[in-house]
């Protein structure tokens, strides 16, 4: 498993905070995180860090079911519980088919880009930049609604 990153300091504070090794490279926007098909853009803070660790757990004892592919765009808040909720279920889905992207953003830190993705709620899911997902639901509910959001 291979982690990468971009954008110094901040970032490589939080890894060593995780306990994890990372190779810097060239990710946009930055700062920015990757493992393998999920991206996370943004300095993981407050529940965004916990569920970050919880996303490399899910990458170490992920198998691939690669039965599902496309681009998932996630937009968070540091402290929104609902959004580490549904970072997971991304990351799962993402972990299990290696044909699914998934990008999340940190709203407060990526303002214009939430801005004009009509961010007015968090968590907000984009499935293949059309199909929307705004609820505030568990874990499983969010990967069910992905997947389903995925398939078309």
């Amino acid at each position: 498993m291979r982690l990468e990153y971009s954008d110094g300091e901040e970032l490589e504070r939080f890894l060593e905070q995780l306990g994890v090794e990372a190779v810097q490279a060239e990710l946009q926007p930055k700062p920015a995180l990757r493992l393998r098909n999920f991206y996370y853009h943004g300095i993981p803070e407050a529940l965004e860090a916990e569920a970050f660790r919880e996303v490399l757990e899910v990458y170490s004892r992920a198998s691939r079911e690669n039965t599902l592919s496309g681009s998932v765009v996630v937009f968070t808040t540091p402290t929104c519980r609902y959004c580490a909720r549904a970072v997971l279920a991304c990351a799962e889905v993402a972990a299990a088919n290696e044909g699914v992207e998934v990008h999340v953003y940190d709203a407060p830190r990526f303002m214009e880009l939430a801005r004009r993705a009509g961010v007015v709620v968090v968590p907000k899911i984009v499935v293949n930049e059309g199909r929307v997902i705004e609820t505030h639901t568990t874990r499983a509910e969010y990967r069910a609604l992905v997947e389903d959001a995925l398939r078309g």
